[in-house]
């Protein structure tokens, strides 16, 4: 048995290849995370996708973020590719949306999903998958295990072959809506574990590789609830395919007497019904009392005449996303538009990486430059109410312990982030895979995987 890891010790452009006898499976198709509004360096080419991929039974997909799938669209097309139910659902959703925007009014190439579009609409090639529904590629075993993560129906993976358990656990985390559940269901099927392949977003997070402290989602809920209150007027800037997210803000404006809506006909409208169709018990998920306010063309001279009128008694919380801040050809955005011809005062708030909007950051997005300043001028507020997708220290090291791997493979993590300094690490009798390496017969290759 053979694990390959491509491009391990940087956070984003996931792929790991797993092979066994005469079969194999690639875990992630992930490209380069850009830095700010430039596009990624050294990205893989075509027929380096291809050599990765070549032979494989499958590709088997954890989450829908472009470091996980972005170079799906370079897999040769015979090759059999498996997302979750919703993870797929969600997928399409976002495609159909990006190639409309392209078609419409030509924006980078980039933003043309018609290739990854035909893929997912090939039955024959592209399947779904349930969770803990057991998946068999010849002698390898694979069962999806339920992750809480800033994507919707994201998945572990436990991989059992040749008598080895491997377990990749995808980005997670343990302070999202429920995960009350997980550690019991991580010491049900995460027992004997020969390889741990686990993300290190946060571990060196401070620069140190000590603990930060990290929100949950529960907090969240109850600062956004405690804002809300502050302030009738409230639009938060959010990922609208991160559905934890959404349920705190929703949930904290229903519980503060706010009007909680969404632009009808929307991306994130879209988004919604899919994830209150699939909510399957868990409330929190469900969105259909989330008021869908339709756009009028005379909202472009008076951009806030809907959301106002509607909200005017109680106030109101809406989402917005990224598209609320693209300048058209004429210099304006819908918040520039708000900003300057708005009545009311209300308040922006920011759910999100504070990289994407800091000044002087090198991932701040041209988009967000001078937000606060504009906000400023006109006397509304902003606030930044947010958290990581991704597992804290602490939480590293509970998959670690409960699984007591025989070795640890760290992926999605900064170059010098050091499992090694993770608390109850030191206590585990295993190794830390750094270089190639063989354990237990099961060869180790890193590839990319500058200790530098």
């Amino acid at each position: 048995m053979q694990i390959t890891v491509h491009r391990g010790n940087q956070i984003g452009g996931c792929i790991v290849r797993i092979d066994c006898k005469d079969d194999s499976i690639v875990i992630d198709m992930g490209s380069n995370l850009p830095e700010g509004d430039h596009k990624a360096s050294n990205e893989l080419a075509p027929q380096d996708v291809a050599d990765v991929v070549n032979g494989c039974n499958a590709i088997l997909y954890t989450h829908y973020h472009g470091d996980h799938i972005g170079l799906m669209r370079f897999i040769p097309k015979d090759m059999h590719e498996y997302m979750g139910e919703g993870m797929k659902e969600v997928t399409e959703t976002m495609c159909k949306r990006l190639t409309r925007a392209y078609t419409h009014h030509k924006e980078e190439k980039d933003s043309d999903k018609t290739e990854e579009l035909a893929r997912l609409n090939d039955k024959e090639h592209f399947h779904t998958f349930k969770p803990y529904e057991i998946l068999h590629f010849g002698n390898i075993k694979v069962t999806p295990i339920p992750a809480s993560h800033s994507a919707f129906d994201a998945y572990m993976f436990l991989i059992e072959a040749e008598g080895k358990k491997i377990l990749h656990t995808g980005d997670f985390r343990l302070h999202g809506y429920y995960c009350e559940n997980f550690l019991r269901t991580l010491a049900e099927w995460g027992k004997d574990i020969d390889i741990l392949i686990i993300e290190g977003t946060m571990i060196n997070r401070d620069g140190k590789g000590q603990e930060v402290h990290v929100k949950s989602e529960m907090e969240l809920l109850d600062e956004f609830y405690n804002t809300f209150l502050e302030e009738k007027y409230n639009l938060v800037l959010c990922s609208s395919t991160d559905a934890d997210r959404i349920a705190s803000i929703y949930n904290a404006a229903f519980a503060a007497g706010r009007h909680p809506q969404i632009d009808r006909g929307s991306f994130a409208d879209d988004v919604l019904k899919i994830f209150t169709k699939r909510a399957e018990g868990r409330k929190l998920y469900d969105f259909s009392y989330v008021e869908r306010i339709p756009k009028r063309l005379k909202e472009r001279t008076k951009p806030d005449l809907a959301y106002f009128n509607a909200g005017k008694k109680d106030g109101f919380v809406k989402i917005v996303t990224s598209g609320f801040f693209h300048k058209d050809r004429n210099g304006e955005s819908g918040f520039t538009r708000m900003c300057g011809k708005s009545k009311h005062h209300f308040q922006m708030i920011f759910s999100i990486w504070n990289g994407y909007y800091e000044e002087g950051r090198k991932t701040q997005l041209e988009r967000y430059k001078d937000v606060r300043t504009l906000l400023d001028e006109k006397g509304h507020k902003f606030k930044a109410i947010h958290t990581s997708g991704h597992a804290k220290i602490s939480d590293i090291s509970k998959v670690c312990r409960i699984t007591k791997p025989k070795c640890i493979i760290p992926i999605h993590k900064e170059a010098k982030a050091d499992f090694s300094t993770i608390p109850g690490i030191k206590g585990l009798e295993c190794i830390i895979a750094k270089t190639n390496c063989n354990i237990n017969d099961i060869n180790i290759v890193l590839l990319q995987y500058d200790q530098s």
